[in-house]
């Protein structure tokens, strides 16, 4: 969240705090995305932790008469194979496999292991879901 916070900051974007919902299952991403739609000035995109609730959150406001992505549009993270091919957020899992298990094996073997941080790229994979946003 922090770095989505700063790219806005970066391009002088508002942020607006009810755009922001913390879900826990289906019926809470069905309620968030109902909630997100039905402002008075709703997103042109929710962004969705996962492909998964992604989904979810495309039927609800399918189920609400909206056109996915004529009237809103929707971002997944993981890149799953899904009914609906979601645009989404791909992460590199080998990768981060690897440098995970390499880290464990190196915290067992050193006492003082050094805190290390590392940059594992994503691409955003560009589908169905996503189109520009309508001039209003």
């Amino acid at each position: 969240i922090r770095g989505f916070s700063f790219a806005l900051q970066q391009h002088n974007l508002p942020l607006p705090k009810e755009y922001f919902c913390f879900c826990a299952g289906e019926d809470q991403v069905t309620e968030a995305a109902k909630r997100l739609a039905s402002l008075p000035d709703p997103p042109t995109a929710i962004f969705v932790l996962n492909d998964i609730a992604a989904s979810v959150a495309i039927q609800a406001l399918e189920a609400e008469r909206l056109k996915i992505p004529d009237d809103i549009s929707i971002i997944g993270f993981d890149d799953l194979s899904l009914r609906n091919p979601i645009t989404t957020v791909r992460q590199d899992f080998y990768a981060i496999g690897y440098y995970s298990a390499q880290t464990a094996l190196e915290l067992l073997s050193e006492e003082n292991h050094p805190i290390q941080y590392l940059f594992i790229p994503v691409s955003v994979v560009p589908r169905y879901s996503t189109a520009p946003p309508k001039n209003n």
